[in-house]
């Protein structure tokens, strides 16, 4: 009878289980999203409060001028729970249908591989997020031509570099596209030192 009752009391623990809410599992190796917003009359309460459903993902770092000496575009610093997707469209949410968001920049590492078109594409290890990889345009038609950080990329990953961190703007065009203003090989884990 004893036997009967543990049997029957372990067969449902995996149901109690499973109705429990998941435990935070904490930010990880965090990495960076700048959002650069017409934001100025954005009050704090109502940005955290919308904040609250994405608390385990995304917190602010930071609010400043994106220009010295100008007010009207502010740049948001949010660190990024290492296991959450890109979803952009949770921003204009967060900020209310009133303010213009103009870019996104982000600071993320991952393994760097090209597909067979040859488009570089970057995954990030935890999350999973894949972004396309494209040189940074000129911001104006009188700046100097940006440096060419995919052909540096290709030569690193001809010479055995697999890792690498970027910083970039991300748009959005069919999934998501860093463009490059940054590109670091990151050095091998050991266990892909040792070949393992």
């Amino acid at each position: 009878m004893m036997r009967v009752l543990i049997v029957s009391a372990l067969a449902l623990l995996p149901a109690a289980a499973q109705d429990e809410p998941p435990k935070p599992k904490g930010f990880g190796k965090s990495w960076v999203l700048k959002v650069e917003a017409k934001s100025k009359g954005v009050q704090q309460a109502a940005l955290q409060k919308a904040m609250k459903p994405h608390e385990e993902s995304l917190r602010i770092t930071g609010r400043n001028p994106a220009e010295a000496g100008k007010t009207t575009w502010e740049l948001w610093n949010f660190q990024v729970a290492e296991g959450w997707k890109l979803d952009l469209a949770v921003f204009p949410a967060l900020f209310g249908k009133s303010v213009q968001i103009r870019r996104f920049e982000i600071n993320i590492s991952g393994e760097v591989k090209a597909d067979e078109k040859k488009v570089l594409w970057l995954t990030h290890e935890s999350s999973g997020t894949k972004l396309r990889l494209a040189n940074h345009p000129k911001r104006k038609a009188d700046d100097p031509e940006p440096p060419d950080l995919l052909q540096e990329i290709e030569k690193k990953l001809a010479g055995g570099a697999k890792r690498f961190k970027v910083i970039g703007d991300v748009i959005s065009n069919d999934g998501y596209t860093v463009q490059l203003t940054i590109a670091e090989a990151l050095l091998p884990r050991p266990s892909e030192d040792d070949g393992k």
